[in-house]
């Protein structure tokens, strides 16, 4: 199977999309099937109160794993940013089972448009909102790999629901 890909245009603004999704490593907001992204020094992030320090943590080579949902044969998985351009792109990919089962993903967000309102009441009540800003939001996910062949083979609905299910809930989120 070639890469999964899925798109959405959502109304919010690259910025507003990095912001909320990606930008404080939080992922498990959006992931379907993680638990929580784990780093290296999440113990020292812990211990000194100050989680927001992750957002330093998302930068091309940092090396982090999931912890995954409902999966006990593959509780984590470890990941790498493989590429990041803050408000546009982030590629990481990952591999387990001695390489048998590999991944690659890639979130891409592309301005659109902006839509002019006319309506000067409500741009008054809301000059912070750029929900007249259209992003597009591609998502693209493959597996490969022996393992990874074969899953997308016989079995490609658990990446197909995880990345539309993924894209759904980056697409709430933006637009809150």
């Amino acid at each position: 199977m070639a890469p999964y890909v899925q798109e959405y245009d959502i109304k919010a603004s690259p910025t507003t999309i990095w912001q909320r999704c990606f930008h404080d490593m939080t992922w498990e907001r959006w992931d379907p099937d993680i638990i929580h992204l784990q780093f290296d020094d999440d113990d020292g992030l812990r211990n000194n109160n100050n989680s927001n320090d992750r957002s330093s943590l998302l930068t091309k080579g940092t090396s982090f794993q999931f912890v995954m949902k409902d999966n006990p044969s593959v509780p984590f998985i470890p990941v790498i940013l493989t590429e990041v351009e803050e408000n546009r792109l982030i590629e990481y990919e990952g591999k387990v089972l001695y390489g048998m089962m590999k991944f690659k993903a890639r979130i891409e967000i592309q301005p659109i448009t902006t839509v002019s309102n006319t309506d000067d009441s409500h741009n008054k009540n809301n000059n912070n909102d750029d929900r007249n800003e259209i992003s597009r939001l591609k998502y693209s996910f493959n597996m490969f790999g022996i393992l990874g062949s074969i899953i997308n083979f016989l079995k490609p609905e658990p990446v197909i629901n995880g990345v539309e299910e993924g894209l759904a809930k980056m697409k709430r989120l933006s637009e809150e």
